[in-house]
């Protein structure tokens, strides 16, 4: 490739690279074994390199994705390239007896537009092939200018969330739980904001998937724990009884062997009653049977917290599992309520939801209320608890110690 990027470069020539991934390949490995999911590597790599043709450089990069150079590029080359490739996806691969139909992210960079050294084309075009698998359905992804600028965007955003805890940038914020028959908070649910002296304040719908693509969900996950307790800690010292605090947890925290050590050490810290903190993880985490969630609950309520389950409704749950789970909560997530009379089902759905953790013996929190009609239907359905903006915005600890 280096050959080719030196040719090009003195003969001025436009030359692009093509980065081009197998779309679901695990599921073809799991499928047909490593032996077979070598097999339609082969076979794949033999169709593309046939496709390239004497005056193009194919490469295999590993797992499974292909690397293809195209020597002078142009967008009439590249669009017939592109059409041969798309009718070489509808190729059925026999493997191992099963018929393999495939489909490809492909990411598209050129030089000298999009990097002038080998490093920066292959970045580049690996950016594009990742926005192909972002955008359901889009198979071929062009690298831009644009694209160029909100990764670089991301990365400044990344590296200043590297130090947003030890800068002490993050700060929490309090959904108060209103009690559905008397209207008072009886509860909150601790939410994590960042405001950056360079950057402002980052909405959390921004930073949170951030921090979970760069690794650091695990350290801010904890974060929250230990100043939630500080803040229930707070609380005492000024006087108060203090409020119970939910608080989310990752499935990524979930997998971490020291989980429950550091909630004990931060419970202990601070010298609280670990009844007044209750753990939310989301129904689709809960369901997921690849991670030993139930014994992780089943430990967190053996010190004293109770569990409630995230966004009811949305997932997958069956009556089976949910009965494995160690759980005191459901809560409905904010799209039915968002819809209660927009949608005969959405109501429906809030009925069977109520009516399933009143046999459970559970608690049922609605989220999202926002008008006095959403609250009525609730209040008329014996829901426990409501939170959203009718009765309150999140509020800081400041604001919240006005109202209780």
């Amino acid at each position: 490739m280096e050959r080719q990027l030196i040719m090009a470069q003195k003969q001025k020539e436009k030359i692009g690279i093509l980065q081009m991934n197998i779309d679901n390949f695990k599921l073809f490995n799991d499928l047909l074994g490593h032996d077979g999911g070598d097999q339609l590597l082969t076979a794949v790599g033999k169709k593309l390199q046939k496709l390239a043709g004497e005056e193009n450089f194919l490469a295999y990069f590993g797992g499974d994705t292909f690397l293809l150079v195209v020597s002078d590029l142009s967008d009439e080359k590249l669009t017939k390239l592109l059409i041969k490739l798309n009718m070489s996806f509808k190729k059925i691969y026999h493997i191992k007896n099963q018929e393999i139909r495939i489909s490809m992210s492909i990411g598209v960079a050129a030089f000298p537009e999009d990097g002038s050294e080998l490093e920066s084309i292959l970045k580049n075009a690996e950016l594009a092939m990742y926005k192909a698998k972002e955008n359901s359905g889009i198979q071929v992804y062009r690298c831009s200018p644009m694209m160029r600028q909100e990764e670089q965007k991301t990365q400044a955003i990344i590296n200043h969330l590297l130090n947003a805890i030890g800068n002490k940038e993050l700060f929490l914020v309090f959904q108060p739980k209103v009690n559905a028959v008397t209207e008072k908070i009886e509860a909150v649910e601790a939410l994590v904001r960042w405001h950056n002296e360079e950057l402002g304040m980052i909405p959390p719908g921004i930073f949170i998937p951030l921090a979970e693509k760069a690794g650091l969900i695990g350290n801010i996950g904890d974060w929250v724990f230990a100043e939630a307790c500080r803040q229930i800690r707070g609380w005492e010292e000024m006087g108060k009884e203090p409020l119970p605090v939910a608080i989310n947890i990752s499935g990524y925290q979930l997998q971490d062997s020291r989980l429950l050590i550091k909630m004990k050490q931060a419970i202990l810290n601070n010298k609280i009653d670990p009844r007044l903190l209750e753990i939310e993880v989301t129904e689709s985490i809960a369901m997921n049977v690849n991670v030993d969630v139930s014994s992780r609950l089943i430990e967190m309520k053996k010190i004293g917290m109770s569990v409630a389950i995230d966004d009811f409704g949305t997932g997958y749950s069956s009556l089976s599992r949910l009965h494995e789970l160690p759980i005191d909560v459901l809560k409905i997530d904010k799209k039915f309520v968002d819809d209660i009379f927009g949608s005969e089902k959405n109501r429906a759905v809030i009925n069977s939801i109520i009516d399933l953790a009143k046999n459970l013996n559970l608690k049922i929190v609605a989220e999202g209320a926002e008008i006095k009609e959403q609250v009525d239907f609730l209040k008329a359905k014996q829901c426990d608890y409501i939170q959203g903006y009718y009765y309150y915005k999140p509020l800081t600890a400041k604001e919240l110690n006005e109202h209780f």
